[in-house]
């Protein structure tokens, strides 16, 4: 088995544990955990932070998608007449349809169920047109800005030398000398480790490999600057100041 992903997020734990139970009762393996605050938002394009995660094995997305889309029975009569979904044009409700994975399950059954009412059906064709489609638009990486990296390079660099030309001033700062930035650190962590999981399990990289191969070069940039900003302090407070 892989390690898990997140298949659904939740912003309670009753919900998390009830589709949690669902899936168990089918044997599929699950994992409940609270994940931990994000450090950047505007770097991953992350707006806010779920409760809880939903996680299984990748290759199990698909099974447990048909398990709950079995278990998540509709009635239309029984739904709250101000419900989002019963204000939504047939093009909207197919929108709804596209993405399960946005929506979810239960929005998924009510969009189904909404258009069956009014006559339209829609095949086996057209989801699984859906689901390609869909897959194609979230494997896409993006660009993570060329600024930004230039920036990550810049901060560890500026820092020593501005440092070092200004060492009267800087000496006795430990935190000045020792610690040349987490800009740098931060970003060169998120081009490497940033991955997001796709509606079949799949797992990749965020970002495109152009920008996402600067990653380990900042890191070993900022390593580097750090032994050396170390390096220097430890030789001037040992030697220097004797």
């Amino acid at each position: 088995m892989s390690e898990p992903s997140v298949f659904q997020q939740f912003e309670n734990i009753i919900d998390a544990e009830r589709v949690a139970a669902i899936l168990e009762e089918a044997g599929i393996s699950v994992m409940v955990e609270k994940p931990a605050a994000i450090l950047d938002s505007n770097f991953i394009g992350t707006n806010y932070v779920p409760s809880y995660n939903l996680m299984i094995d990748g290759a199990d997305f698909e099974n447990a998608r048909e398990v709950l889309l079995e278990k998540a029975e509709v009635n239309l009569d029984e739904i709250d007449k101000d419900y989002l979904l019963l204000t939504f044009s047939d093009e909207e409700l197919m929108d709804v349809i596209a993405k399960p994975d946005e929506w979810g399950v239960y929005n998924y059954n009510i969009a189904t169920a909404l258009l069956k009412k009014k006559g339209v059906t829609v095949s086996t064709e057209q989801k699984e047109g859906f689901a390609k489609d869909r897959l194609a638009e979230l494997g896409k990486q993006k660009s993570f800005g060329m600024f930004w990296i230039i920036v990550a390079y810049a901060i560890p660099i500026f820092n020593l030398v501005y440092v070092i030309a200004n060492y009267e001033t800087y000496i006795s700062n430990n935190l000045a000398w020792l610690f040349p930035g987490i800009g740098g650190l931060i970003i060169g962590f998120i081009l490497v480790y940033s991955k997001k999981t796709l509606p079949n399990g799949t797992s990749l990289p965020i970002y495109i490999e152009k920008h996402r191969k600067h990653g380990p070069i900042i890191l070993k940039v900022n390593a580097i600057v750090w032994i050396a900003n170390g390096a220097i302090f430890t030789i001037y407070h040992t030697f220097l100041r004797m």
